[in-house]
């Protein structure tokens, strides 16, 4: 969970613009720094295509995988006030999509980032929380109340 506070204390949470899925995640991805935003567009649209990353609950985790890459996992969260018709598991819209790009390297790092991310929405209702807030500033508090929480 590391990568995801550290993405939304420092300057790589957004809100999200009025936009259907593709428009949010490439959105998204040219946030994502330090890497060909148009590689991570593709791969991040294609993966989606074969397996919706909505896991429920309010949130989304697309990400894309390096082969062969070392170097650290980078991460960029955004929030959506009205929520973002994602198709996620449980038909809700999605308020909060985390994504990530996982250097083949720190694919263990990145199972226990999501194991940690799964903790905190059986813990916390993020799906109510995140649907009421009412500005990102909100969002970005509400978030971080929940780090000593894990």
């Amino acid at each position: 969970m590391l990568n995801i506070f550290h993405a939304i204390q420092h300057e790589r949470f957004f809100e999200l613009p009025d936009a259907d899925k593709s428009g949010v995640l490439e959105f998204l991805a040219q946030r994502i720094g330090d890497v060909s935003c148009a590689g991570v567009v593709e791969e991040i649209q294609q993966r989606e295509q074969e397996f919706n990353t909505g896991i429920g609950g309010g949130v989304a985790v697309p990400h894309v995988r390096t082969i062969g890459g070392d170097g650290e996992i980078r991460c960029v969260v955004g929030w959506s006030a009205q929520g973002i018709d994602y198709g996620a598991v449980d038909g809700r819209p999605v308020h909060l999509i985390v994504m990530y790009y996982i250097p083949d390297l720190q694919r263990d790092a990145y199972l226990k980032e999501i194991a940690g991310l799964v903790k905190m929405l059986v813990r916390h209702d993020i799906f109510t929380a995140l649907a009421v807030v009412p500005d990102l500033a909100a969002a970005r508090c509400l978030l971080l109340s929940w780090e000593g929480n894990r």
